[in-house]
C-alpha cells in the first residue's frame, strides 16, 4: 500500500495550500491587488483577459483550489478599486483556475496521466498552450455575451462602493468599519 499510494499528489496539494497561506500571511495578495489596480485605464475586457491569463498561469503550478483562494480576493479588491462589478473579475478568475492544461503539476489528474509514462512534458506543453488560448478566448466571448444577461456585471453595485479608508483588509477579506 505504501509503495503504491500516490504520495506525490498528496505533497503537491499540501504544498499548494501552504503557498496560499503564505501569500495571505505575507500580505502579498494585498500588494498584488494594489499593483493590478493601476491598470484601471484599460477597457474591462483587457482587465478580464489579464485576470484570466494570470490565473491560468498560476493554476498550472498550483492546484485550482489554491489558485482560486489566492486570486479571488485579489481580483475582488482590484475590481472595487477600479470600479468594476467584483463578479466581473471574480468569475473569470474562478473559472480559469480550472484551466490547468500545460504542466503535470496543474491538477491531480494531469499528474496521474503524466505518471503513467505515456505522455511527456513537451506533449503536455504544446497541447496545453493551444487549449489555454482557446479557453481564454472562449471565456472573453462568454463574459461579453452571455454573462451580462445572467448577472448584472455591467453595473457597479452600491455594496462594493466603499473606500479603503472605510475598511481594512484582514486575511484577504474586506471588513467594513463600524
Amino acid at each position: 500500500m505504501q509503495k503504491q499510494f500516490p504520495w506525490g499528489v498528496v505533497l503537491l496539494l499540501g504544498g499548494g495550500f501552504a503557498m496560499a497561506a503564505g501569500v495571505r500571511a505575507s500580505e502579498l495578495s494585498t500588494l498584488m491587488a494594489q499593483t493590478l489596480s493601476k491598470l484601471d485605464y484599460l477597457p474591462i475586457w483587457a482587465i478580464q483577459l489579464i485576470a484570466i491569463l494570470v490565473t491560468m498561469l498560476v493554476t498550472n503550478i498550483c492546484s485550482n483550489t489554491v489558485t482560486a483562494s489566492i486570486f479571488i480576493p485579489i481580483f475582488s479588491t482590484m475590481a472595487q478599486k477600479v470600479g468594476i462589478h467584483p463578479i466581473g473579475l471574480m468569475l473569470p478568475a474562478t473559472l480559469s483556475s480550472s484551466f490547468a492544461f500545460i504542466l503535470p503539476v496543474g491538477t491531480a489528474s494531469n499528474t496521474i496521466a503524466f505518471s503513467s509514462g505515456l505522455i511527456n512534458v513537451s506533449d503536455m506543453i504544446l497541447s496545453g498552450i493551444a487549449m489555454s488560448l482557446v479557453t481564454a478566448i472562449s471565456m472573453l466571448i462568454y463574459l461579453a455575451t452571455f454573462v451580462p444577461y445572467i448577472l448584472p456585471i455591467n453595473d457597479f453595485p452600491e455594496w462594493a462602493a466603499f473606500t479603503l479608508n472605510e475598511s481594512f483588509v484582514e486575511n484577504n477579506n474586506f471588513i467594513n468599519s463600524p
